[in-house]
């Protein structure tokens, strides 16, 4: 094998990336990709069944129960 086709062998091994995205799930808005933004809420059932939302970093922290927890990055 050449170094040639090592290279297509190499770029035909990298996995697409896709990009999903949505409506805040706490107020609706538009949700404008930033260094914190968008923010995902995930929920996971005793069973292990996973569901994720997107939603602002804002949106979150004003959610969240600061008596409970803290947000640990924003």
């Amino acid at each position: 094998m050449t170094t040639a086709d090592l290279g297509r062998a190499a770029e035909a091994a990298v996995s697409t990336v896709i990009e999903l995205s949505g409506p805040c799930c706490f107020c609706g808005g538009v949700i404008e990709r930033t260094a914190l933004d968008p923010c995902v809420v995930r929920v996971e059932t005793e069973e292990g069944m996973t569901q994720a939302w997107f939603c602002h970093g804002r949106c979150s922290r004003e959610r969240v129960s600061h008596k409970v927890v803290e947000p640990a990055h924003f």
